[in-house]
C-alpha cells in the first residue's frame, strides 16, 4: 500500500486521507513547498499507522484507538492544507491590467457622468473598489507607464517624455511576477509603447505592438482580437496581463454605435469635441467588454486582480486647451482607476487621494510579493480592506512640450532638457510652475476642483514655502532635476 502521503504529494490538487474504515477526498490547492513539509511531517509523525496490515495484527480496541487518533491527525492536517492552500492561493492569482489613454473618470457612467457610455467599464466598478481621486505623475502615456511597472519617480525610469527608453537597472512588475513563476502577455497600440522605444517590454514573455516606428496604431477592435488570439492560443495561469489601448486620445473621431443599447444624454449640451471623445470611449468600452467576455468564458476572471486605469486625463476645451501633455490641470491629471478581484470589497469608493506609484506596491502586496528594490508608491490595501488611515505623500507632477524623435543622441539629451512645467500636490493646495512663461499658480483642490481662481500671493511666506518644496521636489524626482541647478524666485 502506498503512502497517503506520496499519493498527494504526487497529486498536488487532491489529498486523499485513509484512516481504519474512513476514506475521505479533499479537493485544495497548494503550493509545493507547504506540500513539502506537511508530506515530511506526515512521514515521520504518522509512519506507524501507515505501515500494511497494520489494522489487522493490533488487538481491536487498541486499532480502534488508533484508527481515531489517525483519522483526528489527518483532519488536523487538512486544515493545515486549507490554510496553506488560502496562502498559495493569494500568490497565484492572475493580474490583468487595462489601460484606457486618455480616459477621463468624470466621462465614465459610474463616476457620475450623465451620458450613458461605459456599461462594461460600470459592470466592473459596481464589483469592485473605484478610486474617485487618483492622478498620473505625468500626463504623457510612456512615462507614465514607466512609473506605474516601476513604482519610481521619473527620476529613476529617466523617462520624462515619449520616445525615451525606461533606464535597464529598474525591476519592472512584469519581472518580478515572471521570476514568481507567471507567464506575462502585453498587448499594445501606442507609438510610445514601441519595445525599440519604450523599453517596458523588460520581463514580458510576449509584448505585441505594430512592430515598427512607421506602423499606424492599433484600435481597440484590433487590440482585442490580438489579446483574445493570446488567451485562446497560448496563456496558463498564472498569468499577467496588460492590453494598452489607444482610444480616446487625440485625434478624437465619430465611432458607430456598437453596444445595441440606447445611449441616453439628457440634457445633450456637449460640445463637438466631447461627442467626439465620448464616442471614442463608448467605442473602446465595448471592445474592452468582448475581452472580458473571451476571459470570463476560460474562468479566469474569477481569479483575476482586475485593474481598468487610464496613464492621464484629457482636456477638451477646459482653460482653453484641447489635449493633454502640455498642462498640469486636474482634468489632465486626474486618472480612471478601478480594482476588482477576489479578496476587494464590491462598491466600494475610494475618496483619499492616490498616485498612479501606488498600484505596483498594492499588487505586489495583494500577491504575498516583494520587491528587491525600495518602492516610492503606497500599498493601498490596508486603507480599502480595512479603512486604515492611508499616509499622505507629497505628490510631484511634470510635462514635456515634445517628443524625442528616434535618433542618436537626442535621448540623453531629452533626458536632461528641463520640463515644461512642474506641480506638486500637498494636500489639498496645488502648486504649479510654469518654466516657459515664469508663471505660478496655487490652488486649493478642496474648495476649487476646476482650479479657476489662482491663489498666488508672492507676498504670502507659506506660498514662498510651498514654491520651496516644489522645487525640492523636482530636483529629488525630476530626470532632469539632478542636471539643473535652477532658482525658482516667486
Amino acid at each position: 500500500m502506498n503512502s497517503p502521503c506520496e499519493k498527494f504529494a504526487n497529486d498536488p490538487l487532491m489529498l486523499h486521507f485513509h484512516a481504519g474504515f474512513r476514506f475521505k477526498t479533499l479537493e485544495i490547492k497548494v503550493n509545493q513547498e507547504f506540500l513539502s513539509r506537511v508530506h515530511r511531517f506526515v512521514s515521520i509523525e504518522l509512519k506507524k499507522w501507515l505501515k500494511p496490515g497494520y489494522y489487522t495484527n493490533r488487538r481491536e480496541t487498541q486499532g480502534r484507538k488508533d484508527m481515531k487518533q489517525a483519522y483526528n491527525l489527518w483532519i488536523g492536517i487538512c486544515l493545515m492544507l486549507l490554510a496553506g492552500s488560502a496562502v498559495a492561493d493569494k500568490t497565484r492569482q492572475n493580474i490583468i491590467i487595462i489601460l484606457v489613454d486618455a480616459l477621463r473618470p468624470d466621462h465614465i457612467s459610474y463616476f457620475g457622468y450623465p451620458c450613458a457610455m461605459t456599461p462594461n467599464i460600470d459592470r466592473i466598478a459596481e464589483s469592485g473598489v473605484v478610486f474617485m481621486d487618483a492622478t498620473t505623475s505625468i500626463p504623457l502615456t510612456n512615462p507614465a507607464l514607466a512609473t506605474l511597472l516601476t513604482s519610481q519617480p521619473i527620476s529613476r525610469t529617466g523617462v520624462n517624455r515619449n520616445g525615451i527608453s525606461l533606464l535597464p537597472d529598474n525591476p519592472t512588475l512584469a519581472e518580478i511576477l515572471k521570476a514568481n513563476g507567471y507567464q506575462t502577455y502585453a498587448v499594445v497600440s501606442c507609438w510610445a509603447l514601441y519595445h525599440n522605444r519604450s523599453g517596458l517590454h523588460k520581463g514580458f514573455d510576449h509584448y505585441i505592438d505594430s512592430g515598427t516606428s512607421l506602423s499606424l496604431e492599433l484600435d481597440a477592435k484590433q487590440v482585442t482580437a490580438r489579446a483574445i488570439g493570446l488567451v485562446d492560443s497560448q496563456m496558463n495561469e498564472p498569468f499577467f496581463l496588460f492590453v494598452g489601448y489607444s482610444e480616446p486620445h487625440q485625434p478624437h473621431q465619430l465611432y458607430p454605435d456598437l453596444s445595441g443599447s440606447e445611449k441616453t444624454c439628457a440634457p445633450d449640451n456637449r460640445t463637438d469635441v466631447e461627442k467626439n471623445y465620448d464616442s471614442e470611449v463608448s467605442y473602446v468600452d465595448y471592445w474592452m467588454g468582448q475581452l472580458l467576455k473571451k476571459l470570463d468564458s476560460h474562468g479566469w476572471l474569477k481569479n483575476s486582480f482586475l485593474i481598468i486605469m487610464s496613464d492621464h486625463g484629457e482636456s477638451l476645451g477646459e482653460k482653453n486647451y484641447v489635449g493633454h501633455g502640455r498642462k498640469l490641470y486636474e482634468h489632465i491629471l486626474h486618472i480612471s482607476l478601478i480594482f476588482s478581484g477576489p479578496r476587494i470589497p464590491e462598491a466600494k469608493k475610494i475618496q483619499r487621494p492616490v498616485y498612479i506609484l501606488d498600484i505596483m506596491p498594492t499588487i505586489l502586496s495583494y500577491l504575498g510579493l516583494e520587491s528587491k528594490t525600495k518602492l516610492a508608491g503606497r500599498d493601498l490595501l490596508p486603507h480599502i480592506n480595512q479603512n486604515e488611515p492611508l499616509p499622505e505623500i507629497p505628490m510631484y507632477y511634470e510635462t514635456n512640450s515634445i517628443a524625442v524623435l528616434d535618433l542618436p543622441g537626442l535621448k540623453k539629451i531629452g533626458r536632461a532638457t528641463p520640463p515644461s512645467a512642474i506641480a506638486l500636490r500637498n494636500g489639498n493646495l496645488k502648486i504649479i510652475y510654469d518654466l516657459k512663461k515664469k508663471n505660478w499658480e496655487i490652488y486649493d483642490l478642496a474648495r476649487d476642483p476646476k482650479e479657476e481662481h489662482n491663489l498666488f500671493d508672492q507676498q504670502n511666506p507659506e506660498h514662498h514655502k510651498l514654491a520651496e518644496k516644489l522645487l525640492e521636489n523636482f530636483k529629488e524626482n525630476s530626470a532632469s532635476g539632478p542636471h539643473l541647478k535652477l532658482e525658482f524666485t516667486p
